[in-house]
């Protein structure tokens, strides 16, 4: 099993009582399952930014509807917060992507 990195971060992030939730922890142990790990959380988060960027600019050009942009772009915000939420959780017993000395991800909870 991997072992528990060392978080320097924590002490600079705000405890979230969204990140104790049961479904955030079916999620995050989910992601961990399927060797997700924490920069490739934030990586998409990024993304869904870009898109919800990219379709407010259409919305303005006018080649899209206004209704059907902000929809779109209101999905990928959310999904961007829901990253972040999920990205590295420092104060919840949420299990994390931890990399041993040999590469190998395993899990471990924080707490």
């Amino acid at each position: 099993m991997a072992e528990l990195a060392p978080n320097p971060e924590a002490a600079d992030r705000r405890p979230l009582k969204s990140r104790s939730y049961g479904w955030v922890r079916r999620l995050a142990s989910a992601l961990v399952r399927a060797n997700i790990s924490p920069n490739g959380i934030s990586v998409f988060g990024v993304l869904l930014a870009s898109i919800a960027f990219a379709v407010l600019w259409m919305i303005a050009r006018g080649w899209i509807a206004a209704w059907l942009g902000l929809l779109v772009a209101v999905l990928c915000v959310q999904g961007r917060l829901m990253c972040n939420l999920l990205d590295r959780p420092p104060h919840s017993p949420t299990p994390v992507p931890v990399l041993t000395a040999s590469g190998a991800a395993g899990a471990k909870a924080i707490s």
